[in-house]
């Protein structure tokens, strides 16, 4: 029986892991991705959530989509985001739920 090999990640470059620090020390994104981490999110449920005002909210959003981190899919008229980061969901999954940060 063959054993296949494991599907290696590329390993990020150093500017690419500066920028994926970058993302995730601003509080507002942070917070973003925390409640993203739960579930899939609308803009609506993300402003009740982290408090932000919606066209913040957006311009953050934006940005982590920008950067790989998030994306999002139509459902009728509503955007539903989620993280497709696998470096991200990994680095979230640290800090939850034992470290549980508050926003």
């Amino acid at each position: 029986m063959l054993k296949t090999a494991p599907i290696l990640q590329p390993t990020p470059t150093l500017n690419e892991t500066a920028q994926l620090f970058k993302a995730l020390s601003n509080p507002q994104r942070l917070a973003i991705l925390l409640d993203l981490n739960d579930d899939v999110r609308s803009l609506k449920e993300l402003v009740e959530s982290t408090g932000q005002p919606p066209t913040q909210l957006a311009t953050h959003l934006e940005k982590l989509r920008q950067m790989g981190i998030v994306d999002h899919t139509r459902f009728m008229r509503i955007l539903q985001y989620r993280i497709i980061s696998p470096t991200v969901l990994s680095v979230l999954k640290t800090l939850q739920p034992e470290n549980k940060i508050v926003a």
